[in-house]
């Protein structure tokens, strides 16, 4: 689900709708059977990294210029993934990263709505805590953020709305008591409620439609489409 909404938001980028001839754009999901789990603390990344592999190079093989991976996770072995292949990963940290300087001054503190895994492994504090003090959810709110995602009832299983969206507003709610001015979602799911919790005055970005936007930038040549400059 997180796949094909980033792909509806580059389809319905400004740019792509204004110069429909120029961008070609490919979108391919392939069964996965580790794509269900949680993904907690012990996780081990060797089969999603092979996944993402083999999907890039078949990328590379079709011509693409970049490639984009809308998984926080996998993103977390960027570096390690990129040294195998040719066709450079856009940075969804550091298009996270461009937009969170945009939005907020230095010293803001962020809530970060993450995985037991991506939080494990420290990927918002190499991106963020030099500048910006990171806040995370109490452990029982964590709990309910896992379930709220992979959970027999969450967004993975397509419930968009009523006990999902408000136990998330909760969670939110209490990152924004302990000074976070913006919320940063380390799990892309997340971005399908995005829009419904800023209308309810909850700041969660929008993962998705930021990582279309520097995706597009890199198009247009606004940002560096090099492997070099894609590692954070």
């Amino acid at each position: 689900l997180a796949g094909a909404d980033l792909f509806s938001k580059l389809l319905k980028s400004q740019p792509v709708l204004a110069a429909q001839g120029r961008h070609h754009l490919l979108f391919e999901q392939h069964p996965f059977k580790d794509l269900e789990l949680p993904l907690d603390a012990q996780a081990r990344l060797t089969s999603r990294k092979l996944y993402v592999y083999q999907a890039c190079q078949r990328f590379t093989e079709r011509g693409a210029d970049a490639v984009l991976v809308p998984c926080f996770a996998s993103q977390s072995v960027l570096e390690e993934l990129q040294a195998e292949l040719q066709t450079p990963i856009l940075d969804l940290f550091d298009a996270v990263a461009r937009q969170v300087a945009s939005r907020v001054a230095p010293g803001a503190r962020l809530g970060v709505l993450a995985s037991d895994y991506v939080r494990a492994c420290g990927s918002f504090e190499r991106h963020f805590a030099g500048q910006y003090p990171l806040v995370y959810p109490s452990a029982s709110s964590q709990a309910r953020l896992m379930e709220i995602v992979y959970g027999a009832q969450g967004i993975k299983r397509g419930y968009l709305d009523g006990r999902v969206l408000e136990q998330l507003q909760q969670i939110c709610g209490e990152l924004q008591a302990q000074g976070a001015q913006l919320m940063l979602p380390g799990m892309t799911e997340l971005s399908l409620l995005a829009n419904d919790l800023q209308r309810r005055g909850v700041g969660l970005l929008d993962a998705n439609q930021v990582y279309a936007d520097f995706a597009i930038s890199a198009a247009l040549g606004l940002v560096p489409l090099t492997t070099a400059n894609m590692i954070g």
